[in-house]
């Protein structure tokens, strides 16, 4: 569970997070973090347990193209698909009653998948702590609250559709600032706290000059958290024996 904590950029996400899954806690994951934690302490060359943390990716197709995502950038280096629902069943079943936290996305967008409301509710129903993170762009709403998601990181990059077009290709800034709007309104109307909405700006030199306008937009839309991250380019380039063929990627710094 330490590699999920660099992620957790708030106390108040923190606590969210730590009192959702202490809630979930039963004498077989309990046992299954003291094994785990036992067999890094002791060194031991092999780990006595089950993950605590699990990351799936339930697609890799995207349907935006940003500039320091593989996936956006076609260079993915794999197959791009989306997960059997059957596929991630049978990985919940086995895992489920012992892991902590499921991390369902890695590259690609995950609401992408037919399946995806149903991933989340069979993990949820199994006691597990849920995290997904969206462009959002194409969620249903009534669908994803229903789902009994717990937490959602939504990734707004600009205050303005300007701004937000020059990162995001692809991408509807009105549409986002809309899903939002109506996430916090339905999970009111359900009478839930859930999810928790996560807004993730990634500064960059085009729109850098907009935090002040983030941060007073994230307190107008209800959002529960607000993480500001510094771009980054992508691997690929940071490699690169001639990184100055990516210049159009590298002016974002």
């Amino acid at each position: 569970i330490m590699m999920f904590l660099p992620r957790l950029a708030t106390s108040k996400s923190a606590r969210f997070v730590f009192s959702s899954i202490f809630k979930s806690l039963t004498m077989k994951r309990i046992s299954n973090v003291i094994n785990v934690s036992m067999s890094l302490i002791l060194s031991s060359g092999s780990v006595v347990g089950m993950p605590m943390l699990v990351e799936m990716e339930p697609t890799a197709r995207c349907n935006l193209r940003c500039f320091s995502c593989p996936t956006g950038l076609g260079r993915l280096g794999r197959p791009v698909g989306d997960m059997k629902y059957e596929d991630f069943k049978k990985v919940i079943d086995e895992i489920g009653d012992s892991v902590l936290a499921l991390v369902l996305y890695l590259h690609g967008e995950p609401f992408l998948n037919k399946n995806i409301y149903k991933m989340i509710n069979y993990a949820k129903r199994k006691g597990v702590f849920v995290v997904v993170s969206t462009n959002g762009t194409v969620l249903d709403i009534k669908k994803l609250v229903k789902s009994g998601l717990q937490y959602l990181i939504v990734c707004l990059d600009g205050a303005t559709p300007e701004t937000y077009n020059k990162y995001r290709i692809g991408g509807n800034f009105s549409k986002v600032v809309d899903n939002i709007k109506s996430i916090v309104k339905e999970r009111g109307r359900a009478g839930s706290k859930t999810p928790f909405i996560d807004l993730h700006f990634i500064a960059n030199r085009y729109n850098e000059h907009e935090i002040p306008d983030i941060k007073e937009l994230s307190k107008e839309l209800g959002v529960d958290n607000l993480v500001i991250k510094k771009f980054v380019p992508p691997p690929f380039v940071i490699q690169s024996k001639n990184p100055r063929k990516y210049g159009k990627i590298l002016s974002f710094l």
